[in-house]
Protein backbone atom coordinates (compact mmCIF):
# COMPACT_ATOMS: atom_id res chain seq x y z
CA UNK A 1 0.00 0.00 0.00
CA UNK A 2 1.36 3.38 -0.99
CA UNK A 3 1.58 5.72 1.98
CA UNK A 4 1.59 9.47 2.40
CA UNK A 5 3.44 11.16 5.24
CA UNK A 6 2.18 13.98 7.42
CA UNK A 7 4.16 16.12 9.85
CA UNK A 8 2.18 16.78 13.03
CA UNK A 9 3.22 19.38 15.59
CA UNK A 10 1.75 19.94 19.05
CA UNK A 11 2.57 22.43 21.78
CA UNK A 12 1.07 23.26 25.14
CA UNK A 13 1.57 23.11 28.92
CA UNK A 14 3.26 19.90 30.02
CA UNK A 15 1.36 17.26 31.99
CA UNK A 16 1.58 13.48 32.46
CA UNK A 17 0.05 11.25 29.80
CA UNK A 18 0.35 13.47 26.75
CA UNK A 19 2.31 11.08 24.53
CA UNK A 20 0.01 8.16 25.32
CA UNK A 21 -3.09 10.26 24.61
CA UNK A 22 -2.01 11.80 21.30
CA UNK A 23 -0.57 8.60 19.83
CA UNK A 24 -3.72 6.59 20.60
CA UNK A 25 -5.66 7.74 17.49
CA UNK A 26 -2.58 7.02 15.35
CA UNK A 27 -2.39 3.43 16.58
CA UNK A 28 -6.16 2.89 16.47
CA UNK A 29 -6.26 3.76 12.76
CA UNK A 30 -3.29 1.59 11.89
CA UNK A 31 -1.18 4.59 10.96
CA UNK A 32 2.57 4.31 11.49
CA UNK A 33 4.56 6.77 13.59
CA UNK A 34 7.81 6.82 11.60
CA UNK A 35 9.74 9.58 13.31
CA UNK A 36 9.30 11.82 16.34
CA UNK A 37 11.12 14.33 18.50
CA UNK A 38 9.85 15.98 21.67
CA UNK A 39 11.12 18.25 24.39
CA UNK A 40 9.92 20.31 27.32
CA UNK A 41 10.98 23.97 27.45
CA UNK A 42 10.06 26.16 30.41
CA UNK A 43 7.18 23.86 31.31
CA UNK A 44 5.83 23.68 27.76
CA UNK A 45 5.59 20.36 25.95
CA UNK A 46 6.29 20.21 22.22
CA UNK A 47 6.43 17.28 19.83
CA UNK A 48 6.90 16.72 16.12
CA UNK A 49 5.69 13.46 14.62
CA UNK A 50 5.99 12.08 11.09
CA UNK A 51 2.96 9.85 10.55
CA UNK A 52 2.59 7.48 7.58
CA UNK A 53 -1.04 7.32 6.44
CA UNK A 54 -2.86 5.75 3.45
CA UNK A 55 -2.37 7.53 0.16
CA UNK A 56 -4.83 10.40 -0.19
CA UNK A 57 -5.21 11.01 3.55
CA UNK A 58 -4.80 14.75 3.96
CA UNK A 59 -3.30 16.75 6.78
CA UNK A 60 -6.75 17.90 7.82
CA UNK A 61 -7.82 14.29 8.43
CA UNK A 62 -4.77 13.64 10.62
CA UNK A 63 -5.24 16.92 12.48
CA UNK A 64 -8.87 16.09 13.20
CA UNK A 65 -7.97 12.59 14.40
CA UNK A 66 -5.40 13.72 16.95
CA UNK A 67 -7.12 17.03 17.66
CA UNK A 68 -9.61 15.62 20.18
CA UNK A 69 -7.08 14.05 22.56
CA UNK A 70 -4.69 16.94 22.02
CA UNK A 71 -7.34 19.53 22.92
CA UNK A 72 -8.15 17.54 26.03
CA UNK A 73 -4.51 17.90 27.01
CA UNK A 74 -4.47 21.64 26.25
CA UNK A 75 -2.36 21.31 23.10
CA UNK A 76 -2.47 23.22 19.83
CA UNK A 77 -2.10 21.01 16.74
CA UNK A 78 -0.92 21.59 13.18
CA UNK A 79 -0.47 19.05 10.37
CA UNK A 80 1.47 19.43 7.12
CA UNK A 81 1.60 16.90 4.23
CA UNK A 82 5.19 16.02 3.32
CA UNK A 83 6.58 15.73 -0.19
CA UNK A 84 7.90 12.30 -1.21
CA UNK A 85 11.65 12.07 -0.61
CA UNK A 86 11.77 15.16 1.61
CA UNK A 87 13.63 13.35 4.42
CA UNK A 88 16.32 11.98 2.14
CA UNK A 89 16.86 15.40 0.57
CA UNK A 90 17.46 17.02 3.95
CA UNK A 91 19.45 14.28 5.70
CA UNK A 92 21.88 13.28 2.97
CA UNK A 93 23.05 14.04 -0.50
CA UNK A 94 26.03 13.85 -2.85
CA UNK A 95 28.95 16.03 -1.90
CA UNK A 96 27.81 16.63 1.68
CA UNK A 97 29.87 15.92 4.79
CA UNK A 98 28.10 15.46 8.15
CA UNK A 99 29.70 17.28 11.07
CA UNK A 100 28.92 17.73 14.74
CA UNK A 101 29.59 20.93 16.65
CA UNK A 102 29.48 21.07 20.44
CA UNK A 103 29.75 24.38 22.27
CA UNK A 104 29.85 25.23 25.96
CA UNK A 105 30.87 28.15 28.11
CA UNK A 106 29.59 31.19 29.95
CA UNK A 107 26.13 32.16 28.74
CA UNK A 108 25.62 35.45 26.92
CA UNK A 109 23.59 36.69 23.93
CA UNK A 110 24.65 35.84 20.39
CA UNK A 111 26.22 32.38 20.73
CA UNK A 112 23.69 30.50 18.58
CA UNK A 113 23.65 33.21 15.91
CA UNK A 114 27.45 33.37 15.66
CA UNK A 115 27.90 29.62 15.26
CA UNK A 116 24.90 29.21 12.93
CA UNK A 117 26.08 32.09 10.76
CA UNK A 118 29.50 30.48 10.29
CA UNK A 119 27.85 27.23 9.22
CA UNK A 120 25.47 29.08 6.88
CA UNK A 121 28.31 31.06 5.32
CA UNK A 122 29.98 27.73 4.48
CA UNK A 123 26.81 26.60 2.70
CA UNK A 124 25.98 24.19 5.51
CA UNK A 125 22.55 23.02 6.60
CA UNK A 126 21.83 22.52 10.32
CA UNK A 127 19.73 19.34 10.66
CA UNK A 128 19.69 19.04 14.46
CA UNK A 129 20.23 21.50 17.30
CA UNK A 130 19.77 21.22 21.05
CA UNK A 131 20.81 23.75 23.67
CA UNK A 132 20.44 24.22 27.39
CA UNK A 133 21.31 26.82 30.00
CA UNK A 134 22.78 25.20 33.09
CA UNK A 135 23.05 26.79 36.53
CA UNK A 136 26.47 28.20 37.28
CA UNK A 137 28.54 26.24 39.78
CA UNK A 138 30.13 28.30 42.56
CA UNK A 139 33.79 28.97 41.93
CA UNK A 140 33.65 27.78 38.34
CA UNK A 141 34.85 29.99 35.52
CA UNK A 142 32.78 28.87 32.54
CA UNK A 143 34.30 31.41 30.17
CA UNK A 144 37.83 30.01 30.15
CA UNK A 145 39.20 27.18 28.04
CA UNK A 146 40.20 26.30 24.52
CA UNK A 147 38.18 25.97 21.36
CA UNK A 148 39.03 22.78 19.49
CA UNK A 149 38.36 21.43 16.04
CA UNK A 150 38.82 17.69 15.48
CA UNK A 151 38.91 16.54 11.88
CA UNK A 152 40.00 12.91 11.66
CA UNK A 153 43.33 12.74 13.45
CA UNK A 154 43.95 16.46 13.03
CA UNK A 155 43.24 18.53 16.13
CA UNK A 156 43.46 22.30 16.14
CA UNK A 157 42.95 24.55 19.16
CA UNK A 158 42.87 28.22 19.94
CA UNK A 159 42.67 29.94 23.31
CA UNK A 160 39.24 31.43 23.91
CA UNK A 161 38.70 35.02 24.82
CA UNK A 162 37.08 35.89 28.12
CA UNK A 163 33.32 35.91 27.80
CA UNK A 164 30.98 38.25 29.54
CA UNK A 165 29.60 37.03 32.82
CA UNK A 166 26.34 35.18 32.39
CA UNK A 167 23.76 33.52 34.56
CA UNK A 168 25.20 30.04 34.04
CA UNK A 169 26.89 27.69 31.62
CA UNK A 170 25.48 27.36 28.09
CA UNK A 171 25.68 24.02 26.26
CA UNK A 172 24.78 23.50 22.58
CA UNK A 173 25.02 20.54 20.21
CA UNK A 174 24.62 20.85 16.42
CA UNK A 175 24.55 18.36 13.56
CA UNK A 176 25.12 19.90 10.15
CA UNK A 177 25.67 18.89 6.52
CA UNK A 178 28.54 20.77 4.90
CA UNK A 179 29.41 20.84 1.16
CA UNK A 180 32.55 18.79 0.53
CA UNK A 181 35.78 20.46 -0.47
CA UNK A 182 37.26 23.73 0.68
CA UNK A 183 34.16 24.74 2.67
CA UNK A 184 34.19 21.58 4.77
CA UNK A 185 37.96 21.77 5.23
CA UNK A 186 37.98 25.39 6.39
CA UNK A 187 34.83 25.42 8.52
CA UNK A 188 36.35 23.83 11.67
CA UNK A 189 39.04 26.49 11.79
CA UNK A 190 36.46 29.22 11.21
CA UNK A 191 34.30 27.87 14.04
CA UNK A 192 37.32 27.87 16.35
CA UNK A 193 37.80 31.56 15.58
CA UNK A 194 34.11 32.36 16.09
CA UNK A 195 33.87 30.49 19.39
CA UNK A 196 37.10 31.99 20.69
CA UNK A 197 35.75 35.46 19.97
CA UNK A 198 32.53 34.56 21.82
CA UNK A 199 34.47 33.27 24.84
CA UNK A 200 33.13 29.72 24.61
CA UNK A 201 34.63 26.29 23.99
CA UNK A 202 33.92 24.55 20.71
CA UNK A 203 34.58 21.07 19.36
CA UNK A 204 34.03 20.18 15.70
CA UNK A 205 34.32 16.65 14.36
CA UNK A 206 32.98 14.41 11.61
CA UNK A 207 29.55 13.06 12.45
CA UNK A 208 29.38 9.37 13.25
CA UNK A 209 26.13 7.71 12.24
CA UNK A 210 24.17 6.29 15.15
CA UNK A 211 20.88 4.51 15.67
CA UNK A 212 19.04 7.46 17.22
Amino acid sequence: MTASRVLVTMVGPDRPGIVAAVTAPVAERGWNLEDAAMCILEGFFTILMVVAVPEGTGGDVVREAVGGPAAGMGLEVTAYPLRPGSAEAQESGPGLEPMTVSVHGSDHPGIVHAVASAISDAGGNIVDLSARLLDAEPGTDNASGDAQADVGADTRSAGSAAGSAGGGSYVMFIRALIPSGDQAASLPVRLVEVCSAMGVQCRVQPDVADVL
